[in-house]
């Protein structure tokens, strides 16, 4: 479907390597990169939109919606964990390793650990009810002002629900609260 193509896209061009940002060109280059995936999947570059993308972001209004109804409620909330050699940080962080080992099987577990681990990373963690469901990790660069995503996943039963989008989001937040 063309949603699925457009998404398939911006995931290829946003991860296939790791991805640096600022605060500042994030927005930019998500906007050039959903521009440029629409224009390709059309075939037509800046064409007016069709009527199944506008159904897309018509859902996507919509899932933002609902998930800031969850995050009033409590039931999705956001924060950031760093390995700070306290119990419940490590918890956290090794759920995070688990959902990464099974969403990216070809990563290896020794590397997602030792970068998940390691005290100069930090993990945007998404959870709803409770539940560890997706995270971001990576490692800020304060002197540079700009941020090195390592991972980003969501786990394979939370997918296509928009928190991928939604984490995005909040680390774009995370970033100016951070000086990034």
């Amino acid at each position: 479907s063309v949603s699925q193509s457009i998404v398939a896209r911006a995931l290829s061009l946003s991860f296939s390597a790791r991805a640096t940002f600022s605060g500042r060109d994030m927005a930019e280059a998500r906007v050039g990169v959903s521009t440029d995936a629409v224009a390709e999947t059309n075939g037509d570059e800046g064409a007016a939109p069709s009527n199944a993308e506008e159904d897309v972001a018509h859902q996507h209004v919509i899932m933002e919606g609902q998930h800031a109804e969850q995050e009033a409620s409590g039931l999705l909330r956001f924060h950031v964990v760093r390995n700070d050699d306290e119990a419940q940080s490590l918890i956290t962080l090794i759920e995070v390793k688990n959902i990464y080992t099974m969403q990216l099987p070809k990563m290896g577990a020794e590397y997602i650990v030792r970068l998940v681990l390691k005290p100069d990373h930090s993990s945007l963690i998404c959870r709803h009810d409770g539940q560890v469901v997706g995270a971001i990790t990576y490692r800020p660069h304060m002197t540079q002002t700009f941020a090195e995503i390592a991972f980003c996943c969501v786990s394979a039963t939370h997918q296509v629900q928009g928190y991928g989008t939604r984490m995005m989001n909040q680390l774009k937040e995370q970033a100016k609260r951070e000086g990034i």
